[in-house]
């Protein structure tokens, strides 16, 4: 049985991507009890960096990018590093090796990064996130989350494209980013080949209990406004028709009070540590569905 694949993403960063992410994997490993690995393909924040933080980290997924083929093989057996306490969960880290000389690593990153941004990178990349797929699924693992970058790149609308995945998609009730995010997904959906009856969206951090009611008057209260754009006002017509009614692809993740108070402490490991939010668990089960 082919594994499955999920793809967590969002039009922009701090919409709270990897710590979905995270939840999410703990989630599939722990109470479905399932082969899990995470893998952090966010060049940018590197927000998944404490959860490496263990001397056993022999190699990363720039290790098995950069390496000769001849090489791959031996990295592909021991890149996914198993959680200390949770089972089934497994990592594979981006590129961060807290053991070894930092500075090498960051220059290694930064050129990684330039390069993504710059859209040159992206085919080598996808070459090699398939071969790793493959490896993981022949390993015997049944759920992989990739934690994508930000910002929708090529390298995440290849990933949408190429891999047989489920798209999840993050935004908060800024009603400007949300907008976009649709915007974009609207534009893409066929090229991406996405049946816009089966989007998935999580709007992250709403208020307690807030619902449609709520989303659509945040619309119409925007699309009245002197600061929208034309295409803004027909994305948000599109989001009211398409959305707003019935069974739909919205979910609702409501502020969590433990997780704002933790943000000065906010480490991969401290967050695995803790119950995985309710709503968090009602949205990963319509997810499976």
């Amino acid at each position: 049985m082919a594994a499955r694949v999920l793809t967590v993403t969002s039009g922009k960063g701090g919409v709270g991507k990897t710590t979905f992410s995270l939840f999410l994997s703990k989630y599939l490993a722990q109470v479905k009890r399932e082969k899990t690995c995470l893998i952090d393909l966010d060049f940018q924040a590197q927000g998944l960096r404490s959860t490496y933080l263990r001397k056993n980290l022999k190699f990363d997924f720039s290790d098995f990018l950069l390496a000769e083929d001849k090489k791959k093989k031996e990295i592909a057996q021991q890149i996914a590093v198993k959680h200390e306490e949770i089972d089934h969960l497994y990592f594979i880290a981006n590129l961060f090796k807290p053991h070894e000389d930092i500075q090498p690593q960051l220059d290694i990153l930064k050129k990684i990064y330039i390069k993504v941004v710059n859209e040159i990178y992206t085919g080598e990349i996808m070459d090699n996130l398939k071969e790793l797929l493959k490896h993981l699924e022949q390993t015997g693992f049944k759920n992989i989350v990739i934690d994508d970058h930000p910002s929708l790149v090529l390298l995440s609308e290849e990933i949408i494209k190429e891999i047989k995945t489920t798209p999840l998609f993050i935004s908060t009730l800024n009603i400007v980013s949300f907008v976009g995010l649709f915007k974009n997904v609207l534009e893409r959906s066929d090229t991406w080949k996405i049946n816009l009856s089966e989007l998935k969206i999580i709007i992250n951090r709403a208020p307690v209990n807030f619902s449609l009611s709520g989303l659509t008057k945040a619309l119409d209260t925007f699309m009245d406004s002197n600061e929208i754009t034309p295409d803004e006002k027909l994305v948000c017509t599109k989001i009211k028709k398409q959305f707003l009614h019935g069974k739909n692809g919205l979910m609702f993740i409501a502020e969590n009070e433990a997780l704002q108070r933790m943000d000065n402490l906010l480490t991969s490991r401290t967050l695995l540590s803790m119950d995985i939010p309710a709503d968090l668990v009602s949205v990963a089960e319509e997810i499976l569905l």
